[in-house]
């Protein structure tokens, strides 16, 4: 029995490239996720047979995404005073777990969440396609994630507990901002909630200084507005004890980098949005 050897540059080829490309990197049905897609093919080449370069925890890849979804705005390329933190808004796409394929993953409804204090969440919307990356002064990466961002949160006793409206205005004012790290065992005291390291932004605005909008970054667990970063490795809340000694290795990669646990100032936050 003879086999067909099937020429690199012939079309049958380059599509059966593609096709495991897209096996292999998850895209939602988001308005942002076609232009995302685009900048990864741009990135490749538009050759599917580079497809590794597509990697979330690659310096190079994240540098040129940063570069082309900000249109030149932002290059990494060290000598700031801090942490460059940088939120791509969308830049999730291609890296998204496969149940989103057919989703639009800036705004899966949920009916199974509970809040911070424990409350059964009766209605949420969460973004999932947002991504998270830490550049040391150097410019070289120091950790990236993927996030999970509460965009509205209705339960019985609070019908607006977390509107859309005030998780938008938080978000649009994080841009340029100073970020800290600290621990929070607030509702671990109060609630037997869970306690945790987070990354607090100290929005433009003054929200987070007023305690009008107090949005950490921090493990994936119950909220009330907080964002999560996605670790496959986090405990489920079945094992509190587990859960509440875990933190994200994005975390524990900013800890190394800044040698402590918590401080305060730690770098600047950089909004970027896939358009």
């Amino acid at each position: 029995m003879s086999v067909e050897m099937i020429p690199y540059n012939d079309k049958r080829f380059q599509k059966s490239l593609e096709a495991g490309f897209y096996l292999l990197h998850t895209y939602s049905k988001a308005p942002e996720a076609s232009a995302k897609r685009m900048i990864d093919v741009q990135i490749m080449g538009n050759d599917f047979s580079k497809g590794t370069m597509i990697d979330m925890h690659s310096e190079a890849y994240l540098k040129e995404l940063i570069k082309r979804a900000s249109n030149g705005k932002f290059a990494v390329i060290g000598g700031s005073s801090g942490i460059d933190f940088f939120i791509v808004k969308g830049g999730g796409e291609g890296f998204l777990h496969r149940w989103l394929r057919n989703h639009n993953a800036d705004r899966v409804i949920s009916t199974d969440k509970k809040t911070t204090s424990g409350e059964m969440g009766y209605r949420s919307i969460f973004d999932y396609n947002d991504l998270i990356a830490a550049f040391d002064k150097t410019g070289k990466l120091i950790s990236s994630a993927l996030l999970e961002r509460p965009v509205s949160i209705s339960v019985p006793s609070d019908p607006s507990l977390w509107r859309e409206l005030t998780a938008t205005m938080v978000y649009d004012a994080w841009d340029g901002q100073w970020v800290s790290l600290y621990q929070n065992t607030y509702f671990f005291l109060k609630y037997e909630g869970v306690k945790y390291y987070g990354l607090r932004v100290d929005d433009s605005k003054g929200y987070y200084r007023n305690n009008w909008a107090r949005i950490d970054i921090h493990k994936q667990e119950n909220t009330n507005g907080c964002m999560f970063i996605v670790d496959p490795n986090t405990p489920s809340l079945t094992t509190k004890r587990m859960l509440d000694e875990f933190e994200p290795q994005f975390i524990k990669d900013i800890q190394k980098a800044i040698g402590a646990k918590a401080k305060e100032n730690i770098g600047k936050m950089h909004m970027i949005t896939i358009k």
